[in-house]
């Protein structure tokens, strides 16, 4: 596995694991690895398993009003979710602040969006991207993007610390 890749990956698991040990709800969890269209299944205390895909920026929330799930991505969760019968998708994005140990989290719960998103379908754009998120680089694709808004009668936002 590239290690730049290794390393995203890495701070994923970190973070994540701090997140889902911080809350009470969660029972039990456990991480893929490699290119698989998720990063995380969670088991909350009701028992539903949860589809989990975590991204780590590094810039600050407040930077942007809206955040970028990929089309593509969104796609594979969605299947994959309705394959294995999911309970929930959740999009958990982590950013930096300005101490370097504490980040903000934002989770984006996909299962209510789709419920919305039924009856309008969301708006999506084409933008010039990095290819791999992980790799902050010059060589750049075009992705169809959808733009998320924190919404908090369903979404979550919080903070946590690394010990």
């Amino acid at each position: 596995m590239d290690s730049k890749l290794k390393n995203y990956e890495n701070a994923e698991r970190l973070l994540a694991e701090t997140l889902f040990k911080s809350t009470n709800s969660v029972r039990k969890y456990y991480f893929t690895s490699g290119h698989i269209c998720y990063d995380a299944v969670v088991y909350n205390k009701n028992n539903e398993a949860i589809l989990v895909e975590i991204k780590v920026r590094s810039f600050n929330i407040k930077k942007y009003d809206d955040y970028i799930i990929e089309v593509d991505k969104l796609r594979r969760l969605i299947s994959t979710g309705e394959k294995y019968k999911f309970d929930k998708i959740l999009y958990i994005n982590f950013f930096t602040t300005d101490k370097p140990e504490v980040y903000e989290f934002i989770i984006f719960n996909i299962t209510e969006r789709l419920k919305i998103w039924k009856d309008k379908q969301p708006v999506t754009e084409t933008k010039l991207m990095n290819a791999e998120t992980y790799i902050s680089n010059t060589r750049k694709v075009y992705k169809e993007v959808i733009m998320l808004k924190y919404d908090e009668t369903f979404d979550k936002k919080g903070e946590i610390t690394l010990k």
